[in-house]
């Protein structure tokens, strides 16, 4: 599936997010989401984050595995992801996601004690492409307001996206 024309879509608007909101559950199943940074590796179906492995997060996935990544993306696209996490704290993987920009949260780099990888399995990938042509939004907008009916951008859902 590596030629999937969807499949390589969606990995290069997961590499161009601007926002990234990962979200858990809590002990008590309520969602809790912060801000994350997505990090990919070829040929792997997966979406990684480096995080701190005492961090709250890793011990929400460890009780409920089930995550929700929401990502806003340039050129008006925007994609809500399902998936399944695991936390790993494999050396060759954290090796191959490190950068040293990420020595802001862990000072002692990839061998840090506390580093950890938060992996996500997607299930599903909703994807609204907002139509990039301003005028295409404005005729759009028009529209509506002649017809009483909302303007909605069009939704596409994908299945193993990854």
């Amino acid at each position: 599936m590596a030629d999937d024309p969807n499949r390589e879509r969606l990995r290069t608007w997961i590499d161009d997010a601007t926002v990234t909101m990962l979200t858990t559950l809590d002990h008590e199943r309520r969602p809790v989401t912060r801000p994350m940074l997505p990090l990919l590796i070829d040929n792997d179906s997966r979406i990684h984050f480096l995080t701190q492995y005492s961090s709250a997060k890793v011990a929400q996935v460890h009780t409920c595995p089930d995550v929700s990544v929401a990502m806003a993306c340039s050129g008006g696209v925007y994609l809500s992801l399902i998936g399944k996490a695991h936390v790993s704290r494999d050396p060759h993987l954290i090796g191959q996601l490190w950068h040293s920009t990420y020595r802001a949260w862990f000072p002692d780099g990839r061998h840090d004690p506390g580093i950890a990888v938060l992996s996500v399995t997607l299930d599903c990938a909703d994807v609204w492409e907002a139509p990039a042509s301003p005028v295409t939004r404005l005729f759009g907008a028009a529209r509506a307001l002649i017809t009483h009916q909302p303007f909605e951008t069009s939704k596409q859902s994908f299945d193993d996206p990854l």
